[in-house]
């Protein structure tokens, strides 16, 4: 009868499914008991006899266990001897430096798709990957990264320094004054991070270094007022534009 596998208790070493359904044919070849203690032997190089290890559905409790040893040859054929497969599972890992290390999401994409966050000092690791190609590409907002991505073959090995760069993004945020004057009206930046402009000859003005975050720009001259007072904003990932007032004299 078949079942879900992992449905019973495991063995002392947390393997499921290991006695008591078939007799498992192994890799190591058999040869007869050692006199002395062996630990862990694969038996003779050559040769098509093959070790058979547990028990199976049609013999005594006492005889389950992974001790218990005997042989057959791989054309013979019962319906109590079976054998595990096993893939090899392989690791992607690398390294995000820069302006930002820790916190960065990649994205695994391809043959498996997957996520993974850097830790202090900007490592990551993908466990458990099978052959294939595969691609990786870190994301964190207000931040990009060189390469954008990256391509990796895996093909019987780990495959390590899958690296990247990442650069915090410096936006601009910009508008124009207009109304009853142009120049030197001083705008100031609060919130995230502050500072302030002038308006040139022609009424623009420009705060440059910018990071993600939430601002007000407040225009302010003697002898004017400003239409309107104040302006929130949003900066996330994009320069903002189009941040202008009317300036009206008292």
């Amino acid at each position: 009868m078949e079942r879900e596998p992992g449905q019973k208790i495991p063995n002392y070493w947390g393997l499921f499914d290991m006695h008591g359904n078939l007799r498992e044919w192994v890799l190591d070849r058999y040869v007869t008991s050692s006199a002395t203690a062996v630990t862990d032997p694969v038996g003779p190089e050559t040769g098509s006899t093959h070790v058979v290890r547990g028990g199976s559905w049609n013999i005594n409790a006492a005889s389950c266990r992974s001790a218990r040893r005997t042989y057959i040859e791989p054309q013979e054929f019962f319906n109590y001897c079976g054998f595990r497969t096993i893939v090899k599972l392989y690791g992607l890992s690398g390294v995000v430096s820069g302006d930002k290390a820790d916190g960065v999401t990649l994205t695994l994409s391809g043959a498996a798709a997957a996520t993974a966050t850097t830790v202090v000092g900007g490592a990551y690791t993908f466990y458990g990957l099978l052959n294939g190609t595969y691609t990786v590409t870190p994301s964190l907002s207000g931040y990009t990264f060189a390469p954008a991505s990256l391509d990796v073959v895996i093909n019987n090995f780990s495959v390590a320094n899958v690296n990247f760069v990442s650069t915090q993004l410096k936006l601009t945020i910009s508008g124009s004054i207009s109304g009853d004057i142009l120049p030197g009206v001083t705008l100031t930046l609060s919130g995230s991070q502050s500072g302030t402009a002038l308006s040139k000859a022609d009424g623009t003005y420009f705060f440059t270094g910018i990071t993600n975050g939430n601002f007000t720009v407040t225009p302010s001259l003697a002898g004017y007022t400003f239409t309107p007072a104040s302006k929130d904003l949003t900066v996330n990932n994009t320069d903002v534009v189009g941040i202008n007032f009317a300036a009206t004299k008292q």
